[in-house]
């Protein structure tokens, strides 16, 4: 997704990422958690319309961008199928998010070795790094691991589609930005 953010605006990479909703109902009973059912069908396509509207994304060009971003939001959708089989089978919970978060570092790794990082020890980019690290990343894998047992893989999909809108509330209290009538459509949706 990162990479892709290299190629595409920030929304179309919200819009594209959101379509792992979609892709979740679909696989999932590829690994029997379950039959397709009509609601994960007219959800997930309220979502998508949903995401549609609140990013204003632009669907009639698809760029190398737009593809590496789909192709994360299809491993975000395997991701979150396999952690339902997962997070059913374990009480373990630190050990599966420590080696989630384990296994990202080690294939971001090579991605990263030619980058400067000088800049990474700046406060104005150290201590916002920390805080997607600490709370965004691995406390939040945790509570995903700990928690998706206790529902379906769609449902916990649909949760998940609200970090775009969170994202806009965020982005309008403390940066100002402002909401269309599209978007207020599109977030309620």
């Amino acid at each position: 997704q990162s990479v892709g953010l290299e190629y595409i605006t920030p929304t179309q990479s919200a819009f594209i990422t959101g379509f792992n909703v979609v892709i979740v109902p679909f696989i999932a009973p590829l690994f029997k958690l379950g039959k397709l059912r009509h609601i994960d069908i007219i959800s997930a396509i309220l979502c998508v319309l949903g995401l549609y509207l609140l990013t204003g994304a632009n669907i009639y060009h698809v760029s190398y961008g737009e593809l590496i971003t789909l192709g994360c939001a299809v491993a975000y959708a395997f991701s979150v199928v396999l952690l339902q089989i997962i997070s059913k089978k374990t009480s373990h919970y630190m050990l599966v998010t420590f080696y989630q978060v384990l296994f990202t570092g080690l294939w971001i790794a090579p991605i990263a070795y030619n980058e400067n990082y000088q800049r990474l020890f700046m406060p104005q980019v150290l201590w916002p790094l920390l805080f997607c690290a600490i709370l965004a990343t691995v406390v939040v894998l945790f509570l995903q691991v700990r928690y998706q047992q206790y529902t379906t893989a769609a449902k916990a999909a649909l949760i998940y589609s609200l970090e775009p809108v969170f994202a806009s509330l965020i982005s309008y209290f403390f940066m100002r930005t402002y909401f269309t009538q599209p978007m207020l459509w599109g977030a309620g949706l």
